[in-house]
């Protein structure tokens, strides 16, 4: 047993009733890794998981973005680039006076305008080289990310009114049927349309995943290049069960909050409610470690 770990529950949760990639889905709907104990980032695995992180984080996308002139502020995380002069700086933003070189306070530093010797060259981050990934072939990954991140932050956030506007607009009322009744079917439907959209995002990062491991010794001007590094198969396959399962998902969305749908019953909102883990469960399958492709 295990504790689900979504900070509104404190429910227990039966290790033994582990789905495909080490999913746990606690009754309250919130699902986690088995392994990390985060929340569900399938079909990415936690290694996988980890490595985006890593190369994705805040500090290196910044320096990815930056060109051959630019630097950060130490102050306020400003980017500014230098386009000639001496090495005193003012940042645009907050003001903040510092030393191009070695990015120290200038009320710190000796006021020698083209010398600075607290810079070492060895030490300048700006000259480290960031992996051995380019910002175009991470980003048309990263970009995608973090576009469905955030609608799916706003499909969650709005969950409890959807639910209400489905009772009143799409779904017919049944007398022999609770609130709470009503609710718990409504809410376990949007759950899974929710979880579907962590997967679809998360495949994102599985994709970058299966293509780093092609292009990974590859110069940098080539990652993008699919003629000379071509995808594998198992790639092209993966990518078009995501495309497929995103297109499956959103016409169920569209069919219930479209202007054109007609009413249904409660039962029918069920049936929806398994056929998207039915959905689900195809997309996954071609992930799990434990399943014979």
């Amino acid at each position: 047993m295990t504790v689900c770990p979504s900070p509104k529950c404190s429910r227990t949760v039966n290790v033994l009733s582990t789905g495909l990639c080490n999913v746990l889905t606690c009754s309250c709907g919130h699902e986690f890794c088995l392994l990390c104990n985060e929340p569900s980032h399938v079909p990415a695995n936690c290694v996988e998981k980890s490595f985006w992180l890593n190369v994705t984080g805040d500090e290196k996308m910044n320096k990815r973005l930056l060109g051959p002139n630019c630097k950060i502020c130490p102050s306020c995380n400003a980017i500014i680039e230098k386009n000639g002069g001496c090495y005193f700086m003012r940042c645009y933003k907050c003001k903040h006076e510092f030393c191009w070189m070695c990015l120290r306070a200038w009320s710190n530093h000796p006021n020698t305008h083209f010398q600075c010797q607290y810079y070492r060259q060895e030490d300048d981050p700006y000259l480290k080289k960031m992996d051995d990934i380019s910002k175009e072939f991470i980003g048309q990954y990263n970009d995608v990310f973090i576009k469905k991140d955030q609608e799916n932050k706003v499909f969650f956030e709005k969950i409890n009114e959807n639910i209400e506007k489905l009772m009143s607009k799409r779904i017919q009322n049944d007398e022999y049927l609770s609130r709470e009744a009503k609710t718990k079917i409504l809410y376990d439907l949007l759950i899974q349309i929710y979880w579907s959209y962590e997967n679809i995002k998360w495949s994102s990062v599985h994709l970058f995943n299966m293509r780093y491991q092609v292009v990974k010794n590859a110069p940098l001007n080539d990652q993008l290049n699919e003629q000379a590094y071509p995808n594998t198969q198992k790639y092209k396959i993966f990518n078009f069960i995501v495309n497929d399962t995103e297109h499956s998902i959103r016409k169920i969305v569209n069919s219930l909050f479209g202007d054109k749908m007609k009413k249904m019953t409660y039962i029918e909102a069920s049936k929806i409610t398994k056929r998207i883990h039915l959905i689900r469960e195809t997309l996954l399958k071609h992930c799990d470690p434990h399943y014979d492709q």
